[in-house]
């Protein structure tokens, strides 16, 4: 199969899209041509089957880069046979007119809970459309196909699993320093840890802002920290990239996950995978959870210390035993591989 990927950025040392490298790689593996059109461009070295193409964002302070993508669509066509587009519909709104002419199968992956008119257009032009969960795409259509996230099973192998708790509890954030993301939850369980339960525990932010708005909320969980008396118990580490991320998740304890996306967070996969018990508000993340124990599905921070205190006080034996049931969990359900692979079995439907 001749594949054309079309991507946001391609850069393993991004904080947040990092991760795709890796499945422009599997994609690689089973491919006969894989091109990828991205907007943002790393310095990861691909083999010798991957194009990539990037589409520049403004030419001189002027957004183009929905024209560049639908004349480069027109330029390669004869490198592809089918597209990929990864998340954002603008992608299929700007160059699907063009794959539709030239008769290039088109496959969307989306997993956000927002339905907007472009996502509507986007399935409209979709031959097949691909989530990780059906709460992370609300959009009914019998284009949907579920099939997980894909997590690499290899990025993991040195991470040894450790049955009891520090003696300094560590907790973890992951992800962008938004508003959205509900980060004061979080310090507002360290902060009950400490006050109610006299929990040693601290806390590390891996992430950082994007918007002005972002830099606000900071501001405010820095004040926030400062007047809870919590300055030496929460580290900021700012964005990191994958690897780097898990090098710190792999020294973890609890990670509180407690974005309302409605999404499968790929983060959570990844907390598991390093044997962090992991607590979540989201929906989307219960009936992951709900496999290992209840307890994790929580609403507020007195629930999450209170069920923290429980496991603190608990039988290291269980906590070994959840550890280890997180990770098998997550390989069994998300390697990145199966995903590829039943990726491109629907894919391959489309041409028949």
């Amino acid at each position: 199969m001749k594949l054309l990927i079309v991507t946001q950025t391609l850069n393993s040392k991004h904080s947040v899209l990092g991760f795709f490298v890796r499945w422009v790689l599997e994609f690689a593996k089973q491919c006969e041509q894989v091109t990828v059109f991205c907007l943002d461009r790393g310095e990861d070295v691909f083999p010798e089957n991957v194009t990539v193409v990037h589409i520049p964002r403004t030419w001189h302070g002027v957004k183009t880069w929905p024209l560049t993508l639908a004349y480069k669509a027109f330029v390669h066509k004869d490198k592809y046979t089918h597209v990929f587009v990864h998340m954002n519909p603008e992608y299929i709104l700007s160059a699907g007119l063009v794959w539709k002419i030239f008769r290039k199968k088109i496959n969307f992956w989306y997993t956000h809970s927002s339905v907007t008119l472009r996502l509507k257009i986007a399935v409209f032009f979709s031959e097949k459309v691909f989530s990780a969960n059906k709460e992370s795409f609300r959009y009914k259509t019998n284009k949907l196909n579920i099939f997980g996230h894909g997590i690499d099973l290899g990025l993991y192998k040195g991470v040894h699993i450790e049955g009891s708790l520090k003696n300094e509890l560590s907790m973890v954030y992951i992800g962008r320093i938004s508003k959205t993301k509900r980060i004061d939850f979080v310090l507002e369980t360290l902060s009950r840890l400490h006050s109610d339960y006299n929990i040693k525990a601290r806390c590390t932010i891996i992430g950082g802002p994007l918007t002005e708005v972002d830099i606000k909320y900071q501001a405010y969980l820095l004040e926030y920290v400062k007047e809870k008396g919590l300055d030496q118990f929460v580290s900021w580490t700012g964005p990191l990239s994958l690897p780097d991320a898990i090098s710190v998740l792999k020294e973890q304890d609890i990670f509180v996950h407690t974005s309302q996306t409605g999404s499968l967070d790929k983060a959570v996969l990844d907390a598991m995978m390093c044997g962090v018990i992991t607590y979540s508000t989201n929906e989307a993340i219960y009936p992951v959870l709900e496999n290992l124990n209840k307890t994790l599905c929580v609403k507020t921070p007195i629930e999450v210390a209170e069920n923290i205190n429980v496991l603190v006080k608990g039988d290291p034996g269980h906590i070994l035993n959840l550890r280890k049931r997180s990770r098998e969990y997550v390989e069994n359900n998300f390697s990145l591989v199966g995903l590829i692979q039943a990726i491109l079995k629907k894919i391959y439907e489309t041409s028949r």
